[in-house]
């Protein structure tokens, strides 16, 4: 059995993400977290993923765990502000 390695699925994730394919990206930022369940990288592009959808509860809940997670991280700071923004709550996102 192929050991799967999380940060090889998120490089993978990444690419088809950048490349458009949003369903492929979904899939293996999935499989991250179905072997690291607290991946903040791969809870903020899934997040990303919802945004693009005009999923923003959903997008605001994953990046939201992201930044639970990693509360100085400025990149999933920036991605829950902008979310925030984006779902009306302006003064949430300038405190983000």
């Amino acid at each position: 059995m192929v050991a799967l390695d999380p940060l090889a699925l998120l490089r993978q994730g990444l690419a088809r993400h950048q490349a458009g394919d949003l369903a492929g990206a979904e899939r293996l930022f999935r499989q991250v977290l179905a072997l690291r369940p607290d991946d903040g990288n791969a809870l903020n592009l899934l997040g990303q993923i919802a945004r693009a959808r005009g999923d923003l509860p959903e997008a605001l809940r994953l990046i939201g765990r992201a930044v639970a997670l990693n509360p100085g991280a400025p990149v999933f700071l920036a991605a829950h502000g902008a979310a925030l923004a984006e779902a009306g709550q302006l003064p949430q996102a300038e405190a983000a």
